[in-house]
């Protein structure tokens, strides 16, 4: 979509940064490296370049990563909504926050639209258990349809991730 709508904004839900590249990440899975692919940051992948973290990403609920990543979010000044920071009475301030955030310092109009990447390991791994990488202290179901509530009007799209059904089969979802 990047391609298309270079203006797009990503708003990155998830429990994880996803930007290890192969000399980072210890799994070497690379579902740990969508971000690290996205941003021309792994030189075999260059020409995949479409984000430029600096400019078109924020963050809601990650409480886990790699030094690598945290050290990337820094030295980028990601805006990084950690979970403790994801509560329903402030999503005014948090859209607030991004809107200055993206409209100041990132080349965002009124018009810039948005794309959500929502990775089900963003919720409390009490909350939902489909997912292989489940984390603790995650973000609640209804913070979530609140950011929905709040962008979706705003975006030319989302994508889902992380979902395995199969991991709770006879089990509550």
């Amino acid at each position: 979509m990047k391609r298309f709508m270079p203006d797009t904004k990503i708003i990155w839900v998830d429990a994880h940064i996803d930007a290890n590249t192969p000399e980072s990440s210890p799994s070497r899975n690379a579902h740990g490296m969508p971000l690290a692919f996205l941003s021309g940051m792994v030189p075999m992948f260059k020409n995949w370049s479409c984000v430029d973290i600096q400019r078109d990403l924020c963050y809601f609920g990650i409480r886990s990563f790699e030094e690598d990543e945290a050290q990337m979010i820094s030295d980028n000044n990601v805006l990084v909504f950690e979970p403790n920071e994801c509560d329903l009475d402030k999503m005014p301030m948090i859209k607030d926050t991004i809107n200055k955030y993206f409209h100041q310092y990132r080349g965002h109009s009124d018009k810039s639209p948005y794309w959500i990447s929502f990775d089900i390991d963003s919720l409390d791994a009490s909350a939902f258990k489909s997912t292989g990488t489940a984390e603790g202290g995650g973000l609640s179901m209804d913070f979530v349809k609140k950011l929905f509530e709040t962008y979706a009007n705003k975006s030319i799209g989302m994508d889902l991730s992380e979902v395995n059904f199969e991991l709770t089969t006879g089990q509550a979802r």
